[in-house]
């Protein structure tokens, strides 16, 4: 017996849930890409110490200065001289008047560059000592400017400033930014901390929305140690290598501090920072006073805070009040204080009958570039 069938009556159902193997494809490469992301630019692979700091000195002891100098990278150096600058009525003036004075060099790394009247000047600034025949180096980072292809960045190249931008396009490394503000002068002045290349930093920190903020200028030996800094950079961006006298002249005695800049990174000693803030507070004796401005300490940096109580350390901690960038840090950080105008910033105070230390970071994750300064004061 034999079936006969009508080819044109017979027609298969449409399946809308058939494989769709090129979307499927895609949808895995997406997830793949979002893994990679996600991995590489929030989850840092590199061990964090977990066991308690403990420190049978002080923050006056030579054990301190061996320790600090050996763990964090360059030993700590004698006869510099640290500046304060409170807030931009302070910094922006010395800043820029260092910059007009430069003969030979200048090196400029810096986060937050925003246009506007501060980015004007500084750019004018930087341009005028080009067109002097003055070597500009100028980096910036990519996620912090909103002015990539701005008047002032465009200015500062038609005058001859060499500039480069840190990480424009690194997809694995967005959220590794360079958070460094370095800027030297003839190799022998030097200014680091926490200000940004924007109005929002003008004034004397008393304006709601405007920034409170620490600077400091820096003269003697340990200003070869920033330039070292900024070189770690300019390397990775520009493979230029700045060296010899213009760079790294000799160092003259300026007075009497000794002082320590070191880095820290995601490929180099990325806890480096959280280690000096550990030590100094286990070594304490007197007095720890901490200024931050993203305060949000993990398990370890609790223990050790309260260590430093119960021993008769007297410890004072200031935190954001409402007037924050970041309104859900402030909630994390659990801040308990009555806020005074103006936003503040990050700096962290260490005092002993015997020393004090003075520093300035920008400590997390995010944050996967910064660079502080520590100056014991003997």
């Amino acid at each position: 017996m034999r079936a006969r069938f009508d080819t044109d009556a017979v027609k298969l159902p449409f399946r809308p849930d058939s494989p769709q193997w090129p979307k499927l494809l895609v949808t895995a490469a997406a997830s793949s890409l979002a893994t990679l992301f996600v991995t590489r630019n929030f989850f840092p692979a590199e061990k964090k110490v977990r066991h308690p700091i403990r420190a049978n000195y002080n923050v006056g002891d030579d054990v301190f200065v061996r320790t600090i100098g050996h763990l964090l990278g360059p030993s700590l150096v004698e006869g510099n001289k640290v500046t304060p600058l409170e807030n931009g009525d302070q910094i922006f003036p010395a800043m820029l008047s260092g910059i007009r004075s430069a003969q030979r060099t200048i090196t400029f790394e810096n986060f937050l560059f925003q246009e506007g009247e501060i980015s004007d000047a500084f750019a004018q600034a930087l341009a005028e000592r080009a067109r002097a025949g003055v070597k500009v180096h100028f980096l910036q980072d990519a996620l912090g400017c909103d002015s990539v292809h701005g008047r002032a960045i465009k200015l500062m190249k038609r005058a001859g400033v060499a500039v480069e931008i840190f990480r424009f396009v690194h997809f694995s490394r967005i959220n590794y930014r360079t958070h460094r503000k370095i800027l030297v002068i003839d190799g022998a002045l030097g200014f680091i901390g926490g200000v940004g290349i924007a109005d929002a930093w003008k004034g004397n920190g008393r304006t709601h929305g405007l920034w409170r903020d620490s600077h400091y200028q820096v003269r003697g030996p340990v200003v070869a140690q920033l330039q070292q800094a900024f070189m770690d950079n300019w390397l990775e961006t520009r493979a230029e290598l700045l060296h010899g006298d213009l760079y790294f002249p000799k160092q003259e005695r300026a007075g009497e501090q000794m002082c320590q800049i070191f880095k820290s990174s995601a490929g180099e000693g990325s806890d480096s920072a959280r280690l000096m803030l550990l030590v100094s507070i286990a070594a304490a004796r007197d007095r720890i006073r901490i200024a931050n401005v993203y305060f949000i300490p993990d398990n370890l940096t609790m223990q050790t805070l309260l260590e430093a109580l119960h021993r008769g350390v007297k410890v004072e901690i200031i935190t954001p009040g409402t007037d924050i960038d970041a309104q859900n840090v402030r909630a994390v950080g659990k801040t308990r204080w009555k806020p005074k105008p103006g936003r503040a910033f990050t700096s962290i105070s260490l005092r002993d009958s015997t020393a004090s230390i003075c520093s300035w970071m920008t400590a997390g994750h995010r944050s996967a570039r910064p660079i502080s300064t520590i100056a014991p004061c003997h």
